[in-house]
């Protein structure tokens, strides 16, 4: 019988590549089709903006400790805002905190309104409370603080009250398992009073 119609067995002698490379050929080639395109580039340029001026105000902040000092004046500003709209018993008898990346002291950029008041437990607020604590939101929108899309702020009465009332729904939250208290807990928790 001649060679080329055995059909015996025989294992395959020669050297094997590794599976798997076939996939490199293709990626490469789309690589290079999409570098070729100006347009990528530019938006690929364009991508890293945030991060370099992100890691620019990092980098100031942990080289040269002074620099806290004027990058985060958020909470400054928060407080000043509340001393020029509420009246001077209802400042003394209260404490705006702000909360999430501002009350972590992360925050190096304007996000979104996370704040609170807390009210010295036996004070009787003003009435005019609740126009009070909008009007400080109106103000800060005014400033470049955009509202919390959460209604994490104090013209929602959830986050004011007295220090008796914050400590039984800190409890709730605690105790209530589901995930909005859980997350209203976790907010909470971030607060730093400015």
């Amino acid at each position: 019988m001649s060679e080329i119609h055995d059909q015996t067995y025989r294992r395959y002698a020669g050297n094997r590549e590794p599976m798997g490379r076939a996939w490199t050929v293709i990626a490469w080639a789309g690589i290079r089709a999409m570098l070729a395109r100006k347009m990528f580039l530019a938006l690929m340029l364009l991508a890293w903006i945030p991060f370099l001026v992100r890691a620019v105000q990092i980098y100031a902040v942990t080289m040269w400790p002074q620099a806290r000092d004027f990058l985060p004046v958020n909470a400054q500003l928060f407080q000043r805002a509340w001393e020029l709209i509420a009246p001077p018993e209802l400042v003394a008898n209260s404490c705006l905190f702000v909360m999430g990346s501002e009350g972590r002291g992360e925050q190096l950029q304007k996000t979104d309104q996370d704040n609170g008041l807390l009210l010295r437990d036996g004070y009787a607020p003003p009435a005019a409370l609740d126009a009070l604590c909008a009007e400080l939101t109106r103000t800060l929108v005014a400033f470049g603080w955009p509202a919390c899309p959460g209604g994490i702020m104090a013209s929602n009465p959830q986050w004011r009250g007295s220090q008796s009332e914050f400590a039984e729904r800190a409890c709730q939250w605690l105790l209530q398992a589901d995930g909005g208290q859980l997350m209203a807990l976790a907010i909470f928790l971030d607060a730093h009073a400015v």
